[in-house]
């Protein structure tokens, strides 16, 4: 008597192709988490970088140290958003807290307009 095998591929296939399946999904999902965590550290290098730009030269005027010559907080937002990746809806973010930036005299707790 002769055995045939005609279901062997099939039962290897059933048995091996869910897991290739799992690992290919994985490395996509990983791929977007890391698209995602290097997309949101470079927005915010980028709305670093603009609130830290100074509106006018540092030997340009006697009062070199006032609010007035760096941006403000809605500016630095603005390059926040700039820099977005298309595939990040917005809809997904919890929003920038913006630390450390705006008028000296606001983050040291004096009130007032200058």
């Amino acid at each position: 008597m002769k055995k045939t095998r005609k279901g062997q591929a099939v039962v290897e296939m059933a048995l091996v192709l869910p897991i290739f399946i799992f690992v290919l999904i994985g490395i996509f999902d990983f791929g977007r988490a890391l698209h995602s965590w290097s997309n949101l550290n470079f927005q915010c290098v980028q709305a670093a970088r603009a609130a830290t730009k100074r509106s006018e030269s540092l030997f340009k005027t006697p009062g070199q140290y006032l609010p007035k010559f760096y941006p403000t907080s809605t500016e630095v937002e603005a390059a926040f958003w700039k820099n977005r990746s298309p595939l990040m809806p917005e809809s997904k973010y919890t929003g920038p807290t913006l630390t450390g930036v705006g008028p000296v005299y606001l983050l040291s707790g004096i009130s007032g307009e200058q």
